[in-house]
């Protein structure tokens, strides 16, 4: 056997032997590492302040100026008017074309408009998906959790 052949038949022994190490060792490093998957009915995650969930509109601090509905790029809230009366008129919001952009929650003057923790927004009918004067007060009450 020449010099050559020696070194190739080498380098090849290396290879075999050290890559499925190298592959055991970044495998096995994961095994101990905590899983970032969460088992979800049992277990939910712990959302931070600035989370973008549903949002909720606060009638005691709205005035019903309509800013929410001007800002809003895919047109999806909608001003109408309040049947508690005050005040006179009340945003009302089409979950299936909210982006969740935040656009609404920034340019409210009073920060009556805000976004909540819900996450499970759940409907068998497109209506269910529409937040009327009457849902969209009382967000967090809903079933959506």
């Amino acid at each position: 056997m020449s010099v050559s052949s020696k070194e190739g038949l080498l380098h090849r022994l290396k290879r075999i032997i050290i890559g499925p190490l190298i592959s055991f060792f970044t495998v096995t490093k994961y095994v101990f590492v905590k899983r970032p998957t969460i088992e979800y009915p049992t277990k939910t995650i712990i959302f931070p302040d600035r989370f973008r969930g549903v949002l909720e509109v606060d009638d005691e601090l709205c005035i019903g100026c309509g800013i929410c509905a001007k800002v809003c790029p895919n047109t999806c809230i909608f001003m109408v008017p309040y049947e508690k009366g005050k005040p006179a008129m009340i945003p009302e919001i089409d979950l299936q074309h909210c982006m969740f952009c935040g656009l609404c929650v920034d340019y409210c003057p009073p920060q009556a408009i805000y976004h909540t923790h819900v996450v499970s927004i759940i409907g068998f009918k497109r209506e269910d998906l529409y937040l009327d004067q009457k849902k969209v007060t009382r967000v967090q009450e809903l079933e959506y959790k």
